[in-house]
């Protein structure tokens, strides 16, 4: 019932027809690709975008996380790790550039462990900033037993 009063309220909202054809998608989310402005990057693996809907005359901030990838936190308790931060971060910075806008994807309605949003994040000019990430090493270590 939830899903047709949104399907409503979107389609009398102008949304394209097609996109509620059928029955919703497994757990009523309709994967979504969109321009965004980072407004700030927290560390490697997230970031928080504003994002305009400019038919709904209607701005959104969201904090993200990058699908597929774990680094450091700012905070670790070694020298090593934190400093492993403050580089994937700082990759983070230099890859969105300037312009601060990126094109984010939401393949899977997935959420993380705090409750944001999974989701890759591509710079303009088609760069996975999580593949960028791991190429340049800065992952979280994994222990292995």
């Amino acid at each position: 019932m939830r899903w047709i009063f949104v399907a409503a309220l979107v389609g009398l909202l102008g949304a394209p027809a097609h996109l509620f054809a059928g029955s919703p998608p497994e757990g009523g989310c309709i994967p979504r690709r969109f321009l965004a402005e980072v407004v700030r990057v927290i560390d490697g693996d997230t970031i928080v975008v504003r994002v305009l809907i400019p038919e709904w005359s209607l701005t959104s901030v969201q904090r993200l996380r990058l699908l597929g990838i774990d680094t450091p936190e700012m905070k670790a308790p070694r020298a090593g790790e934190r400093q492993r931060a403050r580089q994937a971060k700082a990759l983070v910075e230099q890859l969105v550039g300037p312009t601060r806008q990126v094109l984010v994807e939401a393949p899977r309605c997935r959420r993380g462990y705090y409750g944001r949003p999974l989701v890759r994040v591509l710079t303009l000019d088609g760069k996975d900033i999580a593949e960028e990430i791991k190429r340049a090493g800065l992952e979280k270590e994994k222990l292995q037993f």
